[in-house]
């Protein structure tokens, strides 16, 4: 089983091939993500880990869907992405080196659209997804199960904005 620590940072994975932007490590391979194509094989990897990445590539909306292109090329049918990005209610989804924003529909919100520019997200089902709060806060405790249970009640009301999410987590699994 072959897997990728897609913009590693400083978190080298055991068994992954680590890669980011800047070769801080003799294990890091280094890769532009923002150059097309990537280094890699067709269909090479069976997952995919990326972990406060995507929110920092994708400065058009081209770019982005080159990146998510990209990650489907590389990795093969029944594969696998383990993705952690910032909620857009989190201050920090909104500074000056994050480009997209992410929200509880990201990914199935481009999959049901009809626009041609959107047809590389249909390769895409989202097996799982979960809010991540602050958990040092007292008054998440009350909303985490709100969020865990009612997703789409937390998502669509002031609720979001009364306790803002952290990160969301995605469990990608790729149809091609």
């Amino acid at each position: 089983m072959k897997k990728l620590n897609l913009g590693c940072g400083n978190n080298i994975k055991q068994g992954f091939i680590n890669a980011d932007f800047i070769q801080t490590h003799p294990n890091i391979v280094k890769v532009d993500f923002t150059k097309f194509p990537y280094p890699f094989k067709d269909n090479e990897f069976d997952e995919i880990y990326s972990s406060n990445v995507l929110e920092h590539l994708g400065e058009t909306k081209e770019e982005f869907k080159n990146l998510i292109a990209e990650m489907v090329r590389i990795t093969k049918n029944g594969g696998k992405w383990f993705i952690i990005v910032p909620h857009d209610t989190n201050a920090s989804a909104h500074s000056e080196f994050h480009y997209t924003q992410f929200h509880w529909r990201s990914f199935l919100y481009n999959r049901r659209n009809t626009n041609p520019e959107s047809e590389i997200f249909v390769n895409l089902e989202v097996i799982k997804q979960r809010h991540i709060f602050i958990k040092l806060l007292f008054w998440n405790f009350l909303i985490i199960p709100v969020a865990y249970l009612f997703p789409k009640f937390y998502e669509n009301t002031c609720l979001r904005y009364l306790f803002p999410c952290q990160a969301l987590y995605f469990e990608i699994k790729i149809k091609k």
